[in-house]
């Protein structure tokens, strides 16, 4: 690899970590907006923090389905 190529993994691989540094702190804010406008009780508290996690964890799991899987790659 060049220096060119290197330089730019290096950009992205940050660029990886600041978007993911930003969607945790957004669910963590979900999460956090939620259970506090939820009822006093823990249950209630625990099924209004479960669906921003849930989206968090399935378009994490999405997002590393490798493109070269036949079934579930979209063809251009």
């Amino acid at each position: 690899m060049n220096h060119s190529t290197t330089s730019k993994l290096r950009h992205y691989r940050r660029l990886r970590w600041v978007v993911l540094i930003a969607v945790v702190l957004g669910i963590a804010a979900s999460v956090a907006m939620n259970v506090l406008h939820a009822q006093p009780n823990l249950i209630a508290r625990a099924i209004a923090g479960a669906p921003p996690v849930a989206l968090f964890l399935s378009v994490e799991l999405i997002s590393r389905i490798p493109s070269t899987m036949s079934g579930t790659a979209v063809k251009r």
